[in-house]
């Protein structure tokens, strides 16, 4: 099937398989999918596991049924030219250079904190889902990428992105495995930069926000340990 298509099945608790749903059914719960309305039948059939629908619905809280599907946007890094003397380049990169994070957060988003989240939360949910979504995974990890090396001045001058954003992050890496956590992986070696960064600005907010992820790290850390992935 198609990443954008939708198949509506019923499960027969009698025959232990999903079967064919009705036409009308199957029309009403395609078109529900599709706009992001699902979640609002799904409901009550998740009561009977509370913790997974509180995970879903952290994972897809800044994610609006206005604005659905988020679109997964690909900004071109900037580069100097390659005729550029010392001098130019040094200019250049003081005047004109933007960062990925100042290109996907600034120029792309606008500064609007809601809609930066809502595309970090649906490039994850959509690689998450459909592992084999190569474009969803480039995105989110080039987003993750970028957050990391935000900067101590982009995290200052957007202070209230960075605490709703770490909290996103860490219900993220909930769902990876312990593997993910090797402090060797360029993946988790990077979140340090972040956190330096949140620490170096002094704010409160910041700082508390900073010592959670790190905190979070150090637990995942020590189960990659004991799980003995290190030797495998």
């Amino acid at each position: 099937m198609k990443p954008s298509s939708v198949i509506v099945k019923v499960f027969d608790f009698e025959k232990k398989r999903f079967i064919d749903d009705s036409l009308e059914n199957e029309v009403r719960y395609s078109q529900m999918a599709s706009s992001g309305a699902i979640i609002k039948v799904l409901i009550p059939v998740t009561d009977r596991n509370p913790e997974k629908v509180v995970l879903w619905i952290k994972l897809v809280s800044h994610i609006s049924n206005n604005f659905f599907p988020p679109k997964l946007h690909s900004e071109i890094p900037m580069t100097p030219p390659l005729d550029l003397s010392p001098e130019e380049i040094t200019k250049y990169y003081l005047e004109e250079h933007k960062s990925r994070f100042e290109q996907a957060f600034l120029d792309t988003h606008k500064g609007n904190i809601e809609s930066f989240l809502a595309e970090v939360q649906y490039a994850f949910v959509r690689a998450y889902v459909h592992k084999e979504d190569d474009v969803a995974t480039n995105r989110w990890l080039h987003l993750i990428h970028s957050i990391y090396n935000a900067g101590k001045r982009n995290i200052e001058e957007n202070s209230e992105l960075f605490p709703p954003l770490i909290n996103t992050i860490i219900t993220q890496f909930n769902c990876l495995s312990d593997n993910y956590f090797s402090p060797d992986d360029e993946f988790i070696r990077g979140s340090m930069n972040l956190i330096e960064d949140m620490n170096d600005i002094g704010t409160k907010d910041l700082q508390d926000k900073a010592k959670e992820f790190n905190d979070y790290l150090n637990k995942r850390r020590v189960k990659y340990f004991k799980n003995g992935i290190e030797s495998v």
